[in-house]
């Protein structure tokens, strides 16, 4: 199990430059904090922490990235590269397996939380805001984003693919009551079909 922040870890930082820039040995800070991890296609783990990305082999050497500030969720793409999502920003990142990080904004000012690719190629995004319901958007891997909002989003969070080749995503909402939707590529559409009240375990 690797814990983010342990002072025992040594971590090799890439410069400030949005290519990676040259690397020093440093320990990372006590406070930083995991949040999402997935496997990359370059045989690694890929995780954000403290809004930096790393990268850790399986035998334990780990690369941070600094020039990915507000990372959060993080996703293997189709293209051979990580995408991830921003909590301070309207933008959808990518950094290619040897650290070179690439911006797409999309055309609102809400943060963005879950991501995953989907069957149709592209990458797959929530957004939310308070008191907003959000939007769920599609981004390519060329950097060509489409946003969607309905009845049937309010505050999205993670999103997967399904086996039926549509997008899930969990509904956390402004009331007491979350949910489970599912938004097809045809239209797009969605149906909103679980009702769930806080405190409830899915699996």
């Amino acid at each position: 199990m690797v814990r983010c922040g342990l002072p025992t870890l040594a971590t090799t930082r890439s410069g400030g430059s949005r290519a990676p820039g040259a690397s020093r040995t440093t320990r990372p800070p006590a406070s930083a904090r995991c949040f999402f991890i997935t496997a990359g296609p370059d045989g690694a783990l890929w995780f954000t922490e403290g809004g930096a990305i790393g990268r850790i082999t399986v035998a334990g050497s780990i690369t941070q990235y600094t020039d990915a500030g507000g990372a959060f969720a993080i996703t293997a793409g189709p293209d051979g590269a990580l995408w991830f999502t921003h909590l301070g920003g309207a933008n959808i990142g990518r950094i290619t397996t040897t650290g070179t990080v690439t911006e797409y904004p999309y055309p609102n000012t809400d943060p963005s939380y879950g991501i995953a690719a989907g069957p149709d190629g592209a990458l797959w995004f929530t957004t939310d805001h308070i008191n907003q319901a959000g939007s769920i958007g599609r981004i390519t891997t060329a950097g060509i984003v489409s946003t969607y909002t309905d009845a049937g989003i309010d505050n999205p969070y993670a999103i997967t693919a399904g086996p039926d080749r549509a997008m899930w995503f969990a509904n956390v909402d402004n009331g007491p009551i979350g949910s489970v939707a599912r938004i097809a590529f045809a239209a797009p559409t969605v149906m909103r079909l679980f009702a769930l009240g806080w405190g409830v375990t899915c699996s």
